[in-house]
């Protein structure tokens, strides 16, 4: 057995409880997802901004669509999964149809905009969203 086996098997057997991540001071795996998806996104939006001084922005959609399509696919058969979801076949399709029209606006304004103004608008979507249910309450 190794020295860290032993240590956990000792710390068990006294009855110790691990501290949350909160109270130690450290980053809980929610956390760490979390800030690798703003890094990568980042990343993206400026790979895009280059890429769109040659290319059109529909070209860059159709590229990372294939790409997610690649990924999605190989986990998909690995979790042993149907592609088509297992009801409501109507909300995947019209999330799928979304999800290009909004990543298809998004690259065009990283290639028009600044790159700061494209993040900008694309990360206050929650509060457009947040506006409009508000006032669809009101009426």
């Amino acid at each position: 057995m190794s020295e860290g086996a032993v240590e956990e098997q000792s710390a068990e057997d006294q009855g110790v409880k691990e501290q949350p991540a909160e109270e130690r001071g450290g980053l809980t795996l929610g956390l760490r997802y979390m800030i690798a998806s703003a890094f990568f996104f980042s990343v993206m939006g400026l790979l895009v901004k280059l890429v769109g001084q040659r290319l059109e922005s529909s070209q860059i959609v159709l590229a990372r669509a294939f790409v997610a399509l690649v990924m999605s696919w190989v986990a998909i058969k690995r979790l042993g999964i149907s592609p088509w979801g297992e009801s409501r076949r109507d909300l995947l399709l019209l999330r799928g149809g979304l999800g290009f029209v909004g990543l298809s606006c998004y690259f065009w304004a990283v290639t028009q905009l600044p790159l700061g103004d494209a993040s900008v608008i694309m990360h206050m979507n929650p509060l457009f969203v947040g506006c409009l249910l508000y006032t669809s309450d009101a009426a």
